[in-house]
């Protein structure tokens, strides 16, 4: 993904993309790669704020609550942002409406901005925001848009804006930002579900078990391909697709690559052939998701 030029360019603080919309169906790895640009960009004690809407906790999908995880966030980076609030909260007893979080955010992001002599830009991510309520999603992206289109005295960029999803964003809103649709990035989204497999394949836990098997590093790359083919729907040429509808749905998954590997890993196998074999059965398991 570090190679997608519109992702490259959210990255790159001299970039031209403020606002990106990373969208792809469910499971396919919006939330592990919305992970890794905050750990990348935190990189060098960078400000990097990130959200992730989750509908098993309602909290998290109000726009009220979401607000205060920002500000929360944005509070931890400087003394002088506890300061402020404290003055403002505190010591005025400015009522703390919705209105009063949106214009705190906006004045936080731009004192952490710093001078244009020393200026420091932000980055926001907000992870899953179609499990939010539409008119909380409207409001959000409404702020963080006008948030990402601010420019210092100096005409530079103060912040960066990521939303994840997995549908598109609204059409009319669509043409203020970079899309990146995962499901259409098949290439390197093939390539990254095989370095994650493989990864995962050369961890202590399972690389010692396929040791005693006989399986050498570079078998475990060729597993690690296989086992990403399989995430990613390709099925044997002998075979019907709908003998294999687990496949058709598995497309351009990370989940799939996971839980293949998770199931691997609990089983017990007498020799490399039988691993292999388990990769072409796949686990019944699956059947159910």
């Amino acid at each position: 993904m570090l190679k997608d030029e519109k992702v490259a360019s959210w990255l790159d603080e001299k970039g031209n993309t403020r606002s990106l919309w990373l969208q792809g169906s469910a499971g396919i790895g919006k939330s592990v790669i919305a992970a890794h640009l905050s750990k990348f960009r935190s990189l060098g004690n960078r400000v990097v704020v990130r959200h992730f809407c989750n509908n098993l906790y309602a909290s998290s999908t109000e726009y009220d609550q979401i607000l205060k995880s920002v500000i929360r966030q944005l509070l931890e980076r400087s003394d002088d942002s506890i300061a402020y609030v404290y003055r403002i909260l505190i010591m005025e007893r400015k009522p703390l409406t919705v209105s009063a979080l949106e214009t705190l955010i906006q004045e936080l992001i731009s004192l952490l901005s710093g001078t244009a002599q020393e200026r420091r830009l932000i980055w926001v991510i907000l992870d899953g925001v179609d499990a939010c309520e539409a008119a909380s999603l409207a409001r959000c992206i409404a702020l963080m848009d006008l948030i990402a289109t601010k420019d210092t005295a100096a005409g530079t960029v103060v912040c960066k804006v990521l939303f994840t999803s997995r549908h598109e964003p609204y059409k009319q809103r669509a043409r203020t930002r970079s899309i990146v649709q995962l499901g259409k990035e098949n290439s390197q989204h093939r390539v990254s579900i095989q370095l994650y497999a493989v990864r995962r394949l050369q961890s202590p836990l399972i690389s010692d078990r396929l040791s005693q098997l006989g399986v050498d590093t570079d078998e475990m790359t060729d597993l690690g391909h296989e086992i990403a083919a399989k995430a990613d729907g390709e099925i044997p040429t002998s075979t019907a697709r709908d003998e294999h509808p687990i496949l058709t749905r598995s497309t351009g998954m990370f989940l799939y690559a996971r839980l293949i590997i998770d199931y691997l890993s609990k089983q017990l196998f007498r020799t490399s052939a039988d691993f292999r074999g388990a990769i072409e059965e796949l686990p019944p398991e699956l059947k159910d998701l």
